[in-house]
C-alpha cells in the first residue's frame, strides 16, 4: 500500500495521454478537414496514433516481490506466490507462507 499512490498517478497520466491519443487521432481522421490543404491535421492524427499505441503498450502485470514474512515465532518465512485458478484475463493467486499454519478464513 505504500506506493499505491504514486502507482495511481501513473497510472492516471497513461490512460489521459492514451485518450489524448486516440482524441488527437479521431479529429485528425474527420472526414471535414480532408478539404484542408493544411498537413498539420494529418501531423495530428499520426502523432495520435502513435501516442495511444505506445501509451497503450505500457501495461504491465505487478511484481509483488514479498520476500519474507515475521511470523508469531520471531521467524521469517519464506512467501510463494501460487496461481490457485488460471484464468483468461488474469489469475487468482494464493499467497502460500513457508513453514506457517493454515489459518481459517474470516
Amino acid at each position: 500500500m505504500r506506493y499505491m499512490l504514486s502507482y495511481d498517478l501513473m497510472e492516471t497520466m497513461r490512460n489521459t495521454n492514451q485518450w489524448l491519443g486516440a482524441t488527437a487521432q479521431a479529429i485528425g481522421s474527420y472526414p471535414a478537414f480532408a478539404m484542408v490543404p493544411n498537413p498539420a491535421l494529418q501531423w495530428m492524427s499520426a502523432w495520435g496514433e502513435v501516442t495511444e499505441r505506445t501509451f497503450q503498450r505500457m501495461v504491465v502485470k505487478p511484481d509483488w516481490a514479498i520476500p519474507t514474512v515475521t511470523g508469531e515465532d520471531g521467524k521469517d518465512h519464506i512467501v510463494n506466490v501460487e496461481i490457485a485458478v488460471p484464468g483468461a484475463f488474469g489469475d487468482l493467486i494464493h499467497f502460500n507462507v513457508a513453514g506457517r499454519e493454515k489459518r481459517k478464513r474470516k
